[in-house]
């Protein structure tokens, strides 16, 4: 508990809990930063919204000199889009009809005040601020095909810097069934393009879903569009090695492509481990 032996924060306590710090954070989760804590001892937990790493840094002075490794390792290349927008009034020029907003304490509403492109945007706002509950939007896309690629987009921006927006595909009709993984992003208050790769395992007639955590404040979201798209996916295996030396004497590695480190600095044909130390590399192409 907070209250024990002295009542300090939260913040205060996680950095009472010790030193964390010289990370280097993958982040394929960009709030991937969960904590709960009970203020009273022995009594309930609560379990805050999860942070971003930069969000963690803030508020708890901890991984002050951690960092995301130099490069990131995309997971797919988008070549173009095939056919038209399957999401429509997704620009919310005039209104929003056709988009459905659900959630206790939440509304939806069509606003024209040119938050994002152009006159028209979907603004969502919660009277009832709570971590982890999200307020829905949702809208049918038609028929999509199982092992397909679908290219989902949509611009946000918030007046909080701690947004959380969650995204998916689902059954269009009872009983709603999830039907491609739940992807998360984090948003704040400038304007910022999503997108999501979303390739389902069957064909159905199918939603897409929004979800913006009820703890973002108001936000607003426009440019809804999902396309058929021509895209490679990419086996991260293939481009990330993990390298170690269990022995007590240096040892040389051939590689056989050109590769980064985490720091940013390049190895080609052999990689020199010390005793007892290891490396993770990520190949150094353009993506």
């Amino acid at each position: 508990g907070l209250d024990v032996p002295e009542k300090v924060t939260i913040w205060e306590a996680i950095r009472l809990a010790g030193e964390i710090d010289s990370n280097y954070y993958n982040t394929i989760n960009p709030v991937g930063f969960v904590y709960s804590f009970a203020p009273i001892a022995g009594k309930q937990m609560l379990y805050p919204s999860p942070l971003t790493l930069e969000h963690w840094q803030e508020f708890t002075g901890q991984d002050v000199h951690s960092k995301r490794p130099f490069k990131k390792m995309p997971l797919y290349k988008f070549k173009n889009n095939i056919g038209s927008n399957m999401v429509k009034n997704g620009e919310f020029n005039n209104d929003m009809a056709g988009i459905s907003v659900y959630g206790s304490g939440a509304e939806g509403q069509w606003d024209n005040s040119g938050k994002i492109t152009g006159d028209g945007s979907l603004k969502i706002e919660c009277s009832q601020p709570q971590p982890n509950r999200y307020t829905i939007i949702h809208a049918p896309v038609g028929n999509l095909q199982a092992g397909k690629k679908y290219m989902f987009r949509f611009k946000t921006v918030g007046s909080s810097d701690c947004g959380i927006v969650r995204a998916y595909l689902r059954k269009a009709t009872a009983p709603y069934d999830m039907l491609t993984p739940v992807q998360v992003h984090a948003f704040g208050m400038e304007k910022q393009q999503h997108e999501f790769l979303f390739v389902p395992g069957v064909s159905d007639k199918m939603s897409f879903v929004i979800e913006v955590e009820r703890n973002s404040c108001t936000a607003y979201i426009d440019d809804i569009e999902l396309y058929e798209a021509d895209v490679t996916v990419y086996n991260v295996k293939d481009h990330v090695r993990f390298e170690y030396n269990a022995t007590d004497k240096t040892i040389e590695i051939p590689l056989d492509k050109n590769y980064v480190d985490v720091y940013g600095a390049k190895y080609s044909n052999t990689l020199s481990l010390a005793p007892f130390t290891s490396k993770i590399l990520i190949e150094d192409i353009v993506y």
